[in-house]
């Protein structure tokens, strides 16, 4: 199935935050799956998933890996069991961290979404966030996505 021009958007997004954040600016180390990348820069499969930005920040197995959602996409059993695999995968080490990108609208929704499943699973410890459009233009939380736990 074609990636939409909505996810295109959000994997952009969180490809840019990625590099931003976790890698001084240079994307090079971020790896993304993608229509327009070629299958060499393409995140490995975590649990027969792959992730839309992954990244991997030192030799003891930090990660940050990165999921975009569009509307249409986040509520149903097959994301959340992306999720979950993303989650666990990010557990295994400490320094990692899982961001979910969606459109603004759904931005609540995903974080409650995203609390609900770690808890669920015993992983509230994983660094997790929630990335919408608004979270990186600056409109929210002073440019900073909201962190999906206190």
């Amino acid at each position: 199935m074609p990636e939409s021009e909505e996810h295109s958007n959000l994997v952009a997004i969180l490809h840019s935050y990625v590099a931003d954040r976790f890698c001084q600016g240079t994307t090079d180390r971020v790896l993304c799956d993608s229509i327009s990348r070629q299958s060499r820069s393409r995140p490995p499969a975590i649990s027969g998933y792959i992730p839309d930005t992954y990244v991997a920040l030192d030799e003891l197995g930090s990660v940050v890996i990165g999921e975009a959602k569009s509307l249409k996409d986040l509520e149903n059993s097959h994301t959340e069991s992306q999720i979950i695999a993303f989650l666990k995968r990010c557990s295994f080490a400490d320094g990692s961290a899982f961001i979910l990108a969606v459109p603004w609208p759904v931005e609540r929704l995903a974080r409650s979404l995203m609390t609900n499943l770690q808890y669920r699973e015993g992983l509230p410890h994983v660094a997790s966030l929630v990335l919408s459009e608004a979270n990186r233009i600056g409109i929210a939380s002073r440019g900073e996505p909201t962190p999906c736990r206190s």
